[in-house]
């Protein structure tokens, strides 16, 4: 629009859900600006000057209760709305060692019927649930008695533009006990907006000013000092403020709670070579902080570390990043730790074809007897080859993936020579930058690049360097 003659009339807001904040880190200061300059210029005189934010609006939802014969059993689930499928656990195993820090599960999910078609590099959606222990901190501070929580409702929107929680989650008809479970967010930090809603909601003064306080700008070094940098769970947070949620209508839980989101798990298997399963590798995030007596645990994989045989997920298909190209030129993966999962399924499917060209798989992890995933099937898979990086099994040097790189680079300059492609996986910390800086010292030394740097640019903007990274 720029091009066409459009001027900003503010600058350009750009939020990252890294920031500390998350996205409200960005856009709070923004939308302030947005607000006051719309108003400055008189573009909108229908807009209320003074809105005031102790008003309470309506709900989201009407709760309809019926006698119990008018309603179906909610605990059965719909047909998936939203591509979601309720898929049986097969397996659960752990894939490191019992004294090794990290507990790593290779999870498979029953495929038997093909309901879940994928590729290798495509990611599998998995809708996680609440831990019970959150859920009983929670409903014990919220003090509903268990006829309300058990009691089947409807969920009637109070707008047009308000979307039900999907009834393959909940049912068409819902109660409390279930939207704890699966639908309401206990795990996450509280974000200000939560403060500011349960500001609005109290009763108790006290409580108010304090909350009006965390989640106000001056008093944004006391919020970061007591949910963020603690890790502080939302139920934690309604044990320290029990006397202004004790009893809150029901109706209300959805002005307060976000909802679970799903997350995304690269998927480690191969449709062609591990039939009738879909595969995904987690690392279950547990941790200490200072000021928590309790261990902060990650939802998703705390809830998939915990799954039994037998037991179900709400899970789904969503396309991979990745594009692959075809079978007859090589390949160079970088995949240190939970990173090598889309590498083994694309390595299977290339490993089944004749005619398939060379792959290079750069594998990283700690220690050869701790936590080599896959390292028993590497060796077999034709038309690859696997060069390992255990950073602490020598304890005087740490060796990581680029090291690595830097040391096969004839290997690294010949891929890129023969319009190879190059795929990075796994953290997004240092670790892509390492390896970009890499490629452009190999390129420079053996492949008469004067500037690598630019070159590897090039590569990733033509689609033969590319990244699948998270944090």
């Amino acid at each position: 629009m720029e091009q066409l003659g459009a001027k900003l009339f503010m600058p350009l807001g750009l939020a990252d859900d890294q920031h500390e904040l998350g996205v409200d880190g960005a856009l709070d200061p923004w939308r302030n600006e947005l607000w006051d300059t719309i108003q400055r210029r008189g573009w909108f005189t229908m807009m209320t000057p003074n809105f005031d934010p102790s008003v309470l609006l309506p709900p989201k939802y009407e709760f309809q209760y019926a006698a119990d014969n008018d309603l179906q059993p909610s605990t059965r689930s719909t047909p998936s709305d939203g591509g979601f499928k309720k898929c049986k656990v097969l397996a659960n195993e752990r894939v490191t060692a019992e004294d090794h820090f990290q507990d790593t599960r290779l999870i498979s999910f029953d495929n038997s019927e093909e309901v879940l078609s994928y590729n290798p590099g495509d990611v599998l959606m998995v809708h996680p649930e609440n831990p019970k222990e959150t859920v009983d901190l929670a409903l014990e501070i919220l003090d509903y008695a268990d006829e309300v929580l058990d009691r089947e409702f409807r969920l009637i929107a109070t707008d047009k533009n308000i979307q039900r929680p999907p009834s393959w989650l909940v049912g068409t008809t819902t109660t409390l006990r279930i939207l704890f479970k699966r639908y309401f967010d206990l795990q996450m930090i509280p974000k200000r907006s939560f403060l500011k809603n349960l500001a609005q909601l109290t009763k108790v003064e006290m409580d108010k000013e304090k909350l009006l306080e965390f989640a106000s700008a001056e008093g944004l070094d006391d919020y970061l000092d007591y949910c963020y940098r603690p890790r502080r769970t939302v139920a934690e947070f309604l044990r320290d403020f029990s006397g202004s949620v004790r009893n809150l209508p029901p109706e209300r839980l959805f002005d307060l709670f976000a909802s679970i989101r799903p997350r995304a798990f690269s998927i480690a298997s191969c449709p062609r070579t591990h039939q009738g399963k879909v595969q995904i590798l987690v690392g279950k995030v547990e941790y200490k902080v200072k000021r928590m007596k309790a261990i902060r645990r990650g939802l998703c994989s705390t809830f998939l570390a915990r799954l039994n045989v037998e037991d179900t997920a709400f899970v789904k298909i969503r396309r991979g990043t990745f594009k692959w190209p075809s079978v007859d030129r090589p390949v160079l993966l970088v995949g240190p730790g939970t990173g090598v999962a889309p590498f083994r399924s694309i390595l299977a499917f290339r490993g089944s074809e004749e005619n398939a060209a060379n792959s290079i798989l750069f594998f990283g992890c700690r220690n050869l007897k701790k936590d080599f995933y896959f390292g028993e099937e590497w060796h077999k898979i034709p038309h690859c080859s696997v060069i390992m990086a255990f950073s602490r099994d020598d304890p005087e040097k740490k060796v990581y993936v680029q090291h690595k790189m830097a040391e096969k680079a004839k290997e690294v300059a010949r891929i890129i020579e023969d319009n190879g492609c190059i795929y990075v996986a796994g953290s997004s910390g240092q670790m892509p930058e390492d390896v970009t800086d890499c490629i452009a010292q190999v390129a420079e030394k053996y492949g008469g690049v004067e500037d690598g740097k630019a070159f590897v640019e090039r590569l990733e903007k033509i689609g033969r360097l590319q990244f699948e990274t998270w944090s």
